[in-house]
């Protein structure tokens, strides 16, 4: 279970732990992991008590939850999640209902931890008002961080989100571009052929700006290959990526994970470089990488040596159905690097909160 897949839904009233207690039956249905918590004076076999203070509780769960939803006074809320916040991209998705479930009220992470979503699923359950005061929803336009966090892409910059979001406010419309396909159902506001100022573009290169103030949007499609010998420093395999993605002008945004031949997974370096940009690391057998088709280098001197002629290359295109070797076989010392890139159309469709 991914560490941040927990729904937790905490009351302070009798009439708060009932509403709790249908909420809990509704989102089971259509999320992986949802409790219900309680104080002690209202606990019961299903639902249990957090320890007072709430606040001191609450520290344990933050790390875990996807969402927190508060039944209660909204002041209460405030004041038990104040130490924790950090940042949007961090903070899970914070709802506050009355115990009464009349008002769904999302005060933290709306867009890209999904709170607003989350609000309108609840109040459809309970037949409530969800309170959204976002401004991109409460004018019925196109939510960038939202559509991002949907489809799993990579914003450049939350400065320049905030920016393209604010002009799309005032102006109701901004500019797009993409270097890929697009599914129907662009959202009007969303121009190509356009001079506006402020526009986005859907890109996997990192000097992409067709606008004077540019949002890009980075699909994860790019797959690093990495061969490396034993006891390569973490220090030069970035030095080596980065090099490798500057001369290609790919955005780091745009990496997927790092693959490589199964015996080197345990390699220092790499699960250091791996841990600190946080992108998965997965290992191939030999075997696996030797049937990898395409016009690949073969090295006698690294067959010799893993069982495969090429670990970078064949790392960087295994399981990519229609995908394509983005760079070919970069050499550094000890560090062999390629890219694949998966096949990419840009998808418009609406989805609920993240399950």
């Amino acid at each position: 279970m991914d560490e941040s897949s927990y729904i937790y839904i905490i009351s302070v009233s009798y009439q708060g732990r009932q509403l709790s207690e249908i909420l809990w039956t509704k989102l089971r249905s259509r999320h992986t992991y949802v409790q219900a918590y309680t104080v002690e004076a209202y606990k019961t076999d299903s639902i249990p008590a957090l320890p007072l203070p709430l606040r001191t509780s609450l520290q344990g769960l933050w790390r875990q939850a996807k969402a927190i939803i508060f039944i209660g006074a909204v002041g209460i809320a405030v004041r038990t999640i104040a130490p924790y916040i950090q940042h949007k991209a961090k903070d899970p998705a914070i709802l506050c209902l009355d115990e009464k479930g009349k008002f769904v009220i999302p005060l933290l992470s709306g867009h890209m931890g999904g709170a607003n979503a989350l609000a309108v699923q609840i109040s459809r359950v309970l037949r409530s008002t969800p309170v959204l005061t976002t401004a991109t929803d409460i004018h019925g336009l196109f939510a960038v961080d939202t559509w991002a966090m949907q489809q799993g892409l990579c914003l450049q910059s939350f400065t320049i989100a905030k920016k393209f979001s604010a002009y799309l406010v005032q102006r109701r419309q901004a500019g797009f571009f993409s270097e890929f396909a697009e599914m129907p159902g662009r959202p009007s506001c969303l121009m190509t052929a356009t001079k506006e100022s402020v526009g986005m573009a859907v890109t996997i290169h990192a000097s992409c700006r067709p606008f004077p103030t540019t949002l890009a949007v980075y699909p994860p499609i790019l797959h690093l290959g990495i061969g490396c010998r034993r006891g390569v420093s973490y220090e030069d395999l970035e030095a080596a990526v980065l090099d490798t993605l500057k001369k290609y002008d790919l955005a780091v945004g745009a990496i997927r994970d790092i693959r490589t031949i199964d015996i080197k997974l345990a390699e220092p370096g790499l699960c250091a470089l791996a841990a600190a940009r946080k992108w998965p690391l997965h290992g191939y057998s030999a075997g696996q990488l030797q049937n990898v088709e395409g016009s690949i280098a073969s090295s006698a001197f690294v067959r010799r040596t893993v069982g495969v002629d090429n670990v970078c290359e064949r790392a960087a295109l295994v399981h990519l159905k229609n995908g394509i070797l983005r760079v070919r076989k970069q050499r550094y010392k000890g560090i062999t690097i390629a890219i694949g890139q998966e096949n990419f159309t840009v998808s418009w469709e609406r989805r609920d909160h993240r399950q």
